[in-house]
């Protein structure tokens, strides 16, 4: 029995070795493939930018090097943060000069700075898997904080604030680099990645919507029955007009429109 056996599987070694090659390919493309897909992300942008007519004449230059560089959605982002940067109002206006090792206001050509600007925050966008204000604050105090923040839990106001006293301790500075820069550049940014209708309260919370309460949370004489009701919700006013909806705290907005409670 045991040579037969033996035969058998002598007479399909070749289909055996087959499937076995077959089977270590398939294995092989998994495992790769689950490498790159680590190492690929996802740009969310989108919102709009509220900048003055000394930025917005810069937008074609942003759209062209956003594309260059793989960030056409954050374009919105960009102008804000030029807005943030310079207002427009300097040749070196998303000041990259010291990207490349140089003092500020290095380059006097505004194509130029964008050109180096937006392949900078490219780069480290990259480097920061894809979170916008941890690239934000990166492009402000430099990329070393992305590997800070990253063994931290990523970016945060708290670990922006350890980064800046470390490294002002450590070059025997006063301060280092603008620990508010993510909030700076957002308030010019209405929707999108980050953006938000107001300060953050002190629960950690955003207003939803950019308008004032009509109705908070709470019992109140009901607008149509005239009787005591739990109102549990909070109604703010929109002027009767689309405008953008805000996630309160992290997250994402997914569905925003009307709905009828049964």
């Amino acid at each position: 029995m045991y040579v037969k056996a033996a035969l058998i599987a002598g007479k399909h070694w070749k289909k055996l070795i087959l499937i076995l090659m077959f089977m270590f390919t398939l294995i092989f493309m998994f495992f790769f493939g689950m490498e790159q897909k680590e190492d690929e992300f996802e740009y969310e942008g989108g919102g709009v930018a509220t900048v003055s007519p000394l930025v917005l004449r810069y937008q074609p230059l942003v759209e062209k090097y956003a594309a260059k560089y793989g960030v056409e959605s954050y374009v919105p982002l960009l102008l804000a943060k030029i807005m943030q940067e310079s207002g427009g109002r300097v040749p070196d206006v998303m000041q990259s000069s010291e990207s490349l090792g140089l003092p500020p206001n290095t380059i006097q050509d505004p194509e130029r700075s964008i050109d180096v600007g937006i392949k900078y925050f490219s780069g480290i966008l990259k480097k920061a898997k894809g979170d916008s204000k941890l690239a934000l604050q990166s492009y402000n105090f430099g990329g070393g904080f992305i590997d800070y923040a990253l063994k931290r839990g990523g970016y945060s106001k708290a670990n922006a604030v350890a980064f800046s006293n470390m490294m002002a301790k450590k070059l025997g500075w006063d301060r280092y680099g603008d620990i508010n820069y993510v909030d700076n550049v957002m308030r010019y940014l209405s929707g999108g990645v980050g953006g938000s209708a107001g300060p953050v309260n002190s629960f950690g919370f955003v207003k939803p919507i950019i308008g004032s309460i009509t109705s908070n949370f709470g019992y109140r004489i009901h607008p149509i029955t005239g009787v005591p009701k739990l109102h549990a919700g909070t109604d703010y006013s929109c002027g009767q007009k689309p405008v953008p909806i805000y996630a309160t705290k992290s997250g994402k907005v997914i569905k925003a429109g009307w709905q009828r409670s049964e």
